[in-house]
């Protein structure tokens, strides 16, 4: 009970410093025993809390280093990767930079142009990286991450529970997209048969293909396309569709294009569809 009180106690003290004490940092860790700590003398493993003080954040943050057009790093160390979009890489390691990637870092860094940003925050504040997920903001209150996309150098990334700005997002997407702004102008970013699926490189695509089937496994349930192509949907993904008006079992016969991250499994194409807005199209 002392630790809880404790705990809540450095937390609140927290929220009530002034930014420039706050900066400072409040940390989180286990001990040996599993016990969780917070505090601002922590050991070397420990985790910087991370609070969001609201929809938009009301502070302002200095960015150090821009790593491309989706991630940039703040002055105080924080990764930031860009909230609700995804740009072309960049090179590094010994991979060669995307079509376009290097294009996109520039015009991130041209939109910051050295001035202190505010961030937006969703319901999941963290990516598997360790990452804040946040929108950028101008001191005027421009959307950076909008405006990314909106310069065809970036597309909509749809990774639920983050959701609430995408439908302005698609419809800036949409526009860059008709005027082959950017990426648009790749044939990589257009609409491929399913049938294709089979033949083209992991990473984002955008596929049209008829179902065949619907059907639940254990863990999952499945969408059968033509040509091959699989797509998986957890639990809250297939309850997403059903919300919709759209539950997998009256999709069979029915074409749809879909949108998202293909991979192989045991050498078939497959495509993880998390929620219905990775459907760009009903037929």
């Amino acid at each position: 009970m002392e630790h809880t009180y404790r705990r809540w106690a450095l937390l609140l003290l927290w929220l009530c410093l002034p930014p420039a004490l706050a900066d400072d940092g409040i940390f989180r860790w286990h001990d040996a025993a599993g016990q969780l700590h917070f505090g601002d003398h922590p050991p070397a493993h420990a985790q910087r809390v991370v609070l969001p003080a609201g929809e938009n954040d009301r502070h302002l943050y200095r960015v150090r280093r821009i790593f491309d057009g989706d991630t940039v790093e703040l002055e105080d160390g924080t990764h930031v990767r860009l909230l609700g979009i995804d740009a072309p890489e960049v090179a590094h390691r010994e991979r060669e930079a995307q079509p376009f990637g290097d294009a996109a870092t520039a015009e991130l860094r041209r939109l910051i142009g050295g001035h202190p940003v505010r961030l937006g925050y969703g319901p999941e504040h963290h990516d598997h990286y360790g990452r804040l997920l946040a929108r950028l903001y101008a001191p005027d209150g421009k959307d950076l991450d909008l405006a990314m996309v909106a310069a065809g150098l970036a597309h909509v990334e749809v990774h639920p529970p983050n959701l609430e700005h995408l439908p302005q997002y698609f419809k800036a997407e949409a526009a860059a997209r008709a005027a082959g702004r950017g990426i648009w102008s790749l044939s990589a970013f257009a609409v491929r048969p399913a049938e294709q699926a089979g033949h083209l490189l992991s990473g984002f695509h955008r596929l049209r293909g008829r179902v065949l089937r619907t059907y639940s496994g254990r863990h999952y349930a499945y969408i059968e396309f033509s040509g091959g192509l699989r797509a998986l949907l957890e639990p809250k993904a297939r309850a997403a569709f059903e919300r919709a008006g759209h539950p997998i079992e009256g999709l069979t016969g029915r074409t749809l294009t879909v949108r998202g991250w293909l991979h192989r499994y045991r050498g078939r194409p497959e495509l993880w569809l998390l929620d219905p807005l990775q459907v760009e199209r009903f037929e």
